[in-house]
Protein backbone atom coordinates (compact mmCIF):
# COMPACT_ATOMS: atom_id res chain seq x y z
CA UNK A 1 0.00 0.00 0.00
CA UNK A 2 1.20 3.51 -1.14
CA UNK A 3 0.05 5.14 1.68
CA UNK A 4 1.65 2.95 4.15
CA UNK A 5 4.88 2.68 2.60
CA UNK A 6 4.38 6.79 2.90
CA UNK A 7 4.23 7.07 6.22
CA UNK A 8 6.78 4.26 6.95
CA UNK A 9 9.33 6.43 5.21
CA UNK A 10 8.32 10.07 6.84
CA UNK A 11 8.64 7.95 10.16
CA UNK A 12 12.55 7.10 9.55
CA UNK A 13 13.32 10.28 8.13
CA UNK A 14 12.09 12.29 11.76
CA UNK A 15 13.89 9.32 13.36
CA UNK A 16 17.40 9.13 11.18
CA UNK A 17 17.77 12.75 10.86
CA UNK A 18 15.79 14.47 13.32
CA UNK A 19 15.96 12.26 16.52
CA UNK A 20 19.41 12.29 17.24
CA UNK A 21 21.17 14.55 19.99
CA UNK A 22 24.86 15.22 20.51
CA UNK A 23 26.08 15.42 24.13
CA UNK A 24 24.81 18.85 24.46
CA UNK A 25 21.43 18.24 23.18
CA UNK A 26 21.31 19.51 19.78
CA UNK A 27 20.61 17.78 16.44
CA UNK A 28 23.16 15.91 15.20
CA UNK A 29 21.60 15.51 11.56
CA UNK A 30 19.07 17.58 10.66
CA UNK A 31 20.97 20.01 8.62
CA UNK A 32 21.99 17.07 6.63
CA UNK A 33 20.73 16.26 2.53
CA UNK A 34 18.07 13.72 2.74
CA UNK A 35 19.86 12.61 0.09
CA UNK A 36 23.34 12.24 0.90
CA UNK A 37 24.09 8.65 2.41
CA UNK A 38 23.61 8.25 6.29
CA UNK A 39 24.65 5.70 9.03
CA UNK A 40 23.73 5.65 12.88
CA UNK A 41 25.46 4.96 15.14
CA UNK A 42 24.18 1.45 16.71
CA UNK A 43 22.97 3.08 20.37
CA UNK A 44 21.38 5.91 17.58
CA UNK A 45 18.84 3.33 15.79
CA UNK A 46 14.92 3.44 15.66
CA UNK A 47 12.90 0.68 16.71
CA UNK A 48 9.90 0.34 14.15
CA UNK A 49 6.84 -1.96 14.90
CA UNK A 50 3.47 -2.59 13.02
CA UNK A 51 0.35 -4.39 13.28
CA UNK A 52 -2.70 -5.01 11.50
CA UNK A 53 -6.41 -6.11 11.57
CA UNK A 54 -8.74 -6.44 8.96
CA UNK A 55 -9.33 -2.81 8.89
CA UNK A 56 -6.47 -0.89 10.61
CA UNK A 57 -2.99 -1.13 9.90
CA UNK A 58 -0.63 0.74 13.01
CA UNK A 59 2.77 2.21 12.24
CA UNK A 60 5.33 3.14 15.08
CA UNK A 61 8.40 4.49 15.31
CA UNK A 62 10.26 4.93 18.65
CA UNK A 63 13.95 6.55 19.20
CA UNK A 64 16.34 6.47 22.02
CA UNK A 65 16.35 10.50 22.63
CA UNK A 66 13.00 11.89 23.60
CA UNK A 67 13.53 15.57 21.66
CA UNK A 68 10.60 16.25 19.97
CA UNK A 69 8.48 18.49 22.10
CA UNK A 70 4.76 19.91 21.69
CA UNK A 71 5.64 23.07 20.75
CA UNK A 72 7.84 21.61 17.77
CA UNK A 73 4.88 19.41 16.55
CA UNK A 74 2.23 21.72 16.72
CA UNK A 75 4.68 24.49 14.85
CA UNK A 76 5.23 22.57 12.23
CA UNK A 77 1.46 20.90 11.86
CA UNK A 78 0.47 24.61 11.79
CA UNK A 79 3.03 25.77 9.59
CA UNK A 80 2.02 23.53 7.15
CA UNK A 81 -1.76 23.66 7.38
CA UNK A 82 -1.65 27.20 7.26
CA UNK A 83 0.12 26.90 3.72
CA UNK A 84 1.80 30.21 3.82
CA UNK A 85 5.06 31.67 2.53
CA UNK A 86 7.06 29.65 4.84
CA UNK A 87 5.35 26.62 4.14
CA UNK A 88 7.90 24.78 2.55
CA UNK A 89 11.56 25.07 3.85
CA UNK A 90 14.59 25.85 1.44
CA UNK A 91 17.15 24.20 3.72
CA UNK A 92 19.29 20.90 3.24
CA UNK A 93 17.45 18.91 5.83
CA UNK A 94 13.96 19.14 4.27
CA UNK A 95 11.24 21.08 3.68
CA UNK A 96 9.97 20.81 6.87
CA UNK A 97 6.56 18.94 5.78
CA UNK A 98 6.95 15.50 7.28
CA UNK A 99 4.76 15.83 10.15
CA UNK A 100 1.99 17.65 7.80
CA UNK A 101 2.10 14.99 5.60
CA UNK A 102 1.50 12.47 8.17
CA UNK A 103 -1.24 14.22 9.37
CA UNK A 104 -2.85 14.21 5.99
CA UNK A 105 -2.19 10.02 5.60
CA UNK A 106 -3.27 9.08 9.28
CA UNK A 107 -6.15 9.16 10.95
CA UNK A 108 -4.61 9.33 14.48
CA UNK A 109 -1.38 9.99 15.43
CA UNK A 110 -0.18 9.07 18.99
CA UNK A 111 3.27 10.36 20.26
CA UNK A 112 4.65 9.66 23.61
CA UNK A 113 8.06 11.76 24.93
CA UNK A 114 9.98 10.81 28.06
CA UNK A 115 12.21 13.74 27.72
CA UNK A 116 15.58 12.78 27.37
CA UNK A 117 14.95 8.92 27.00
CA UNK A 118 12.35 8.16 24.03
CA UNK A 119 10.18 9.57 21.45
CA UNK A 120 7.43 7.10 19.98
CA UNK A 121 5.35 8.29 16.99
CA UNK A 122 2.18 6.20 16.19
CA UNK A 123 0.19 6.19 13.05
CA UNK A 124 -3.19 4.38 12.76
CA UNK A 125 -4.52 4.19 9.16
CA UNK A 126 -7.38 2.33 7.82
CA UNK A 127 -6.67 -0.79 5.02
CA UNK A 128 -8.43 0.11 1.60
CA UNK A 129 -8.54 3.79 1.25
CA UNK A 130 -7.29 5.91 -1.68
CA UNK A 131 -5.18 8.59 -1.03
CA UNK A 132 -7.96 11.35 -1.49
CA UNK A 133 -9.86 9.42 1.17
CA UNK A 134 -7.13 9.59 3.76
CA UNK A 135 -6.98 13.72 3.21
CA UNK A 136 -10.14 14.24 3.76
CA UNK A 137 -10.85 11.32 6.48
CA UNK A 138 -11.71 12.92 9.99
CA UNK A 139 -8.09 13.12 12.26
CA UNK A 140 -6.88 13.10 15.48
CA UNK A 141 -4.12 13.53 17.65
CA UNK A 142 -2.46 12.59 21.31
CA UNK A 143 0.35 14.00 22.89
CA UNK A 144 1.58 12.81 25.88
CA UNK A 145 4.94 14.11 27.26
CA UNK A 146 7.01 13.68 30.49
CA UNK A 147 9.65 14.38 31.94
CA UNK A 148 12.09 12.13 32.88
CA UNK A 149 12.71 11.59 36.08
CA UNK A 150 15.78 12.57 37.63
CA UNK A 151 17.94 9.96 40.45
CA UNK A 152 17.92 11.89 44.07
Amino acid sequence: DQVVAEIAEELFMNAFFDAPRDASGRAKYAERSRKDPHQLEPWEAPTIRWGSDERFIALSMEDPFGALTRDTFFKYLEKGYRQGRDQIDRKPGGAGLGLYTLMNLCHWIGVSVERGRRTEMTCLVERGRSFEQYQRGAKSISFWERTASTPA
